[in-house]
């Protein structure tokens, strides 16, 4: 099992955006991508060799809101969206394609402080 954590708040994969004929990544999706490469890289992730299964565990920490009401996450981002980013980000670094990952556990909560925590293992 590999353990990565990744400070600061979890950003949601999204939707290229077009304006006019030019297509962007929105600049937070980029800058997180980048952030979960330099700790899988610093955490020294092995890439799993084609054909290999992977488990991924995965903790999307945010902080509370001062107004909310809610003890847990129940709000944006969705889940499955945090989980797309990150799969994303470890292509090529943990995994040759995501399809090696054969089971996710995921889930969003409220914390003291912001951060991604990701488990990987092979099966």
């Amino acid at each position: 099992m590999t353990l990565i954590v990744v400070p600061g708040e979890p950003v949601p994969w999204q939707r290229a955006r077009r304006a006019g004929r030019v297509h962007f990544t929105d600049p937070r999706v980029v800058a997180q991508k980048n952030r979960i490469a330099l700790a899988a890289r610093a955490a020294h992730v092995d890439l799993a060799p084609r054909g290999s299964a992977v488990i991924l565990g995965l903790s999307f920490v945010f902080m509370r809101p001062a107004r909310s009401k809610n003890k847990d996450h129940v709000v944006k981002p969705d889940v499955d969206n945090l989980v797309k980013l990150t799969m994303d980000a470890l292509t090529g670094i943990a995994w040759d394609d995501d399809t090696q990952v054969v089971s996710v556990h995921a889930h969003k909560m409220y914390g003291l402080e912001a951060f991604t925590q990701i488990e990987v293992n092979r099966w």
